[in-house]
This record gives C-alpha cells, sequence and structure tokens, in this order.
C-alpha cells in the first residue's frame, strides 16, 4: 500500500436535497503528486448539517456521520473545549489524547458557551440551518442550557435531535453515571475475575456498549433524515448505550427469555465442528464445517472420506444439517493431528479452495497484518497538524468509486470563526465583540492548559 503526504482545502459545492438546497463546503484531498488526484469524502450525507454537542464515547455518534461526509460541527465549551483532548492515552509526545484523534475526526470544532443567553440564542440560530442535533451527555442537560428538543423544534420542526447516553432517558438509572465497562456489565458482558490474592477485577471484555451504541443511533438518524425529508417532520431518538451493550448477547438472551434457562458462554467447549485447532506455524484456524455438505468438502479434499461417516450423528445427512460433533473427543484429538500439518496461511488457502469455512485466528497485531484486512483498505494515514502523521481504521463501510478520507480531529474553537462567518453572516466586529464577553472562543485566542 503506498501512502501520500495530504493537505485539505474547503471548496464549495451544490447539494440539492429534496427538502432543502443550499451551498455546502466539501472537503478536499489533495496529494503531493498532482491537484489532479483529488479524492472527495463520502458523499452519502453531504448537504447534511450536524450540531454535535457531545463528550467522550458518544461523539462517536457524529464522526461515523462525519465519516459519510456530513458537515460536523462539534459545540464545545470554551476556552479549553472537550477534556477528551487531554486525558491519557498518546500516540507520542505533542500530540492529543488519542481518543480524541479518533472520536472528533472529521469535524468542525465551534467554541460557544451554552451557559450564556447570547450563547444559547446563537446556537439557536445555528439549530435553524442544521439537520441534526447531537446530545451526548447526561440525560436532561442540554434541556437545562434551554436548548433541549422541546424548544429546537420551535424553531426547526424538521430538527432531528438525537440523544444518546450510558442509561438514556428515562428508567430508575438514568441518573447513574458510569464509564465504558459499566456501559457492559449492566447488560450482562463483563464477568469479574480475580487475581492470585483473591481480590476482583473487571475481565477482559470488548467494550459494546460504547462502540456499538452510537452506530444505532447513527442508524436512527439516517432514517430519521430519510422521514423529514419525505414528511418535513423531525424526530426526538434516545438511545442509551447500556441497551445496545444488551444487544452483544441477544442470541442468548432470546433463549433465556422464551426458556427460563441460561445458556453458557461457552456454548462450543465441546465442539469438534467448529473448534480452534493448532497449525504447524503455533498459529490457530478457527475450522466451522458444521453443515455437513462443508465437512463432506473438508473430508474429501484431505482424501479422508473414511472421517464423513465418523462426524457425528448420521439420521440427518442433508446438505445444510447442522452438525459440530459434540463431545467426540477421539474425532477432535484426530483433527488436532490434521490441522497441525499445515500453517494458519496454509489451511486458509485451502479452505478457500475447497469451499469449507474457516477462519484465522488473529491476535490484535496480526489481524492489522492481515492480507484481507489490508486489501479493503482498512487503514489509511491522515496528516495531523500537531501529531504528524497518524495510521487509522477507516471505516467499514466501503463506497465502490470513493475514497475514504476526512478532516484531521480539530483543536479547540479552530472554526469558530469560519462556521459563524459562513452559517450567521457574523463579521470580525462581532466576533471580536463575543470572544471579548466570553459567549465563544476559538483557538487563535483560548489559553493555554497546564496539564
Amino acid at each position: 500500500m503506498t501512502f501520500v503526504t495530504s493537505r485539505w482545502e474547503m471548496r464549495q459545492f451544490s447539494a440539492i436535497q429534496p427538502h432543502n438546497a443550499r451551498n455546502t463546503f466539501r472537503l478536499v484531498h489533495v496529494t503531493e503528486h498532482s491537484k489532479l488526484d483529488v479524492a472527495f469524502m463520502y458523499d452519502l450525507l453531504a448537504g447534511v448539517r450536524v450540531l454535535d454537542v457531545s463528550l467522550l464515547a458518544p461523539d462517536m455518534l457524529a464522526m461515523n456521520l462525519a465519516d459519510l461526509g456530513a458537515d460536523v460541527i462539534k459545540i464545545e465549551a470554551p476556552p479549553y473545549g472537550d477534556h477528551a483532548r487531554v486525558i491519557p492515552g498518546r500516540i507520542r509526545e505533542g500530540a492529543p489524547s488519542s481518543n480524541h484523534l479518533r472520536w472528533n475526526r472529521g469535524k468542525r470544532s465551534l467554541l460557544l458557551n451554552l451557559k450564556n443567553a447570547q450563547g444559547v440564542q446563537i446556537f439557536l440560530e445555528l439549530a435553524k440551518k442544521a439537520d441534526v442535533v447531537v446530545e451526548g451527555l447526561r440525560a436532561g442537560t442540554m434541556a437545562r442550557f434551554g436548548v433541549g428538543y422541546d424548544v429546537v423544534r420551535q424553531v426547526n420542526p424538521k430538527i432531528v435531535f438525537c440523544s444518546i447516553s450510558g442509561t438514556g432517558q428515562t428508567g430508575p438509572y438514568v441518573h447513574l453515571g458510569m464509564h465504558g465497562a459499566g456501559l457492559d456489565s449492566i447488560a450482562g458482558g463483563v464477568s469479574v475475575a480475580f487475581r492470585e490474592d483473591g481480590r476482583p477485577f473487571v475481565g477482559q471484555h470488548i467494550a459494546f456498549g460504547t462502540r456499538v451504541g452510537p452506530l444505532y443511533a447513527a442508524f436512527a438518524v439516517a432514517a430519521a433524515l430519510v422521514k423529514a425529508a419525505r414528511t418535513g417532520e423531525g424526530s426526538y431518538i434516545d438511545v442509551a448505550q447500556t441497551d445496545a451493550a444488551a444487544f452483544a448477547e441477544v442470541d442468548r438472551q432470546f433463549h433465556l427469555l422464551n426458556t427460563g434457562v441460561e445458556l453458557p458462554g461457552d456454548l462450543y467447549r465441546n465442539a469438534v465442528r467448529n473448534q480452534c485447532y493448532r497449525t504447524r506455524d503455533s498459529n490457530y484456524i478457527l475450522f466451522q464445517a458444521f453443515e455437513h455438505k462443508f465437512w463432506v468438502n473438508f473430508c474429501l479434499a484431505i482424501e479422508r472420506p473414511d472421517l464423513v461417516a465418523r462426524g457425528g450423528d448420521q439420521t440427518d445427512v442433508s446438505a445444510n444439517a447442522l452438525n459440530m460433533a459434540m463431545g467426540d473427543e477421539a474425532l477432535r484429538a484426530e483433527l488436532a493431528e490434521i490441522m497441525a500439518t499445515r500453517t494458519q496461511r496454509e489451511w486458509i488457502d485451502f479452505f478457500i479452495a475447497h469451499n469449507i469455512p474457516g477462519a484465522p485466528i488473529n491476535s490484535l497485531t496480526q489481524a492489522m497484518e492481515d492480507p484481507h484486512f489490508k486489501a479493503r483498505d482498512n487503514i489509511y494515514v491522515q496528516e495531523h497538524p500537531t501529531a504528524g502523521p497518524i495510521r487509522m481504521l477507516s471505516t467499514p463501510i466501503k463506497v465502490p468509486g470513493q475514497q475514504f478520507d476526512v478532516r484531521p480531529a480539530p483543536d479547540a474553537g479552530e472554526h469558530t470563526d469560519e462556521v459563524l462567518g459562513e452559517l450567521l453572516g457574523f463579521d470580525d466586529a462581532t466576533l471580536t465583540r463575543l470572544k471579548a464577553e466570553r459567549v465563544i472562543g476559538s483557538s487563535q485566542q483560548h489559553a493555554t492548559r497546564v496539564e
């Protein structure tokens, strides 16, 4: 894969939507090779303007919208903006926090004081020109500021207003604060592990609520935008990250709700035809020939037709019959010997050639170097003005004919003057006055935070 150094320009294009016609600015990626070598960021949401008032993980909702081409304006409190920039975790000295670099890519930053009456009025003027407002704060925060949904819809009836928080806007835990692992633990997704001395600690788990909650919210926002275009009516959306975390185990939960029996988390512990096996190079593969037709493919491909009948219960040998040969330790031992005869890469190539389901079991490092992962352009290099070149994951969404690329995460207030001049027509004198009155801030004039 070849990477080139990039810079960014804002160019104006016309974006016509069924309900709205206006000019929009697109970010144009210009490489050092040639000014003709340009790639627009995804245009699936081009022309959609988003006001994002979020902190920490809920920032990923608007990040997902920005990834698809929306103009996301992150509203932050002056003078320093979102503290995600300075929380621990940096890839190198002098760089903002890694969370900020990931969560706020593709956005413009506006420092606006929502605890000030003028700030509230400016927000409402911006809301008139927006399609979406994101509230990524504790329940009721924006209503207390005077810019909740009931107020915003009075100035813009078509607004899509999405509140995303840990526990949602209703329920007994609505005011219970929690961070990432808490969102998953309440949904049954975190186990308690124990140290050698018997003390409990948070066990290893996948952060589902913080990552997938914003995805559900982005999906709902996109659907609500379609409704607004069709009917002229806006929507209010309430997404709890704890609810999203519960969906991580939807299959087991469905079984529990309808049978009263909780299936074990290691359901496939004793499976043979859906199991991990060590390869010759001391890596592992996941062998998944549990439909009869794939088991036959495997047995014939390794020239062991005798194994077909040993693959478990033979009462149903239709092509798609499921059979994992549960508990057959003799067959499992024989398969372990067979799998040890080839490397992981050789087995994957073998599976592809003979139509056998399976996958490499990768570490995180191996996943980033996996040829399939890399071939799908899942990693790109972004040139950040202070952090330098950053390798980042792109988006799982691929749009043929378009190249994924978004602006770097902004400095606090980097676009204050630009946004207020562009959308509200504020002149230099007005901007200077509002800064003096601490209604707005900008990256050129805010004080340096001492960390």
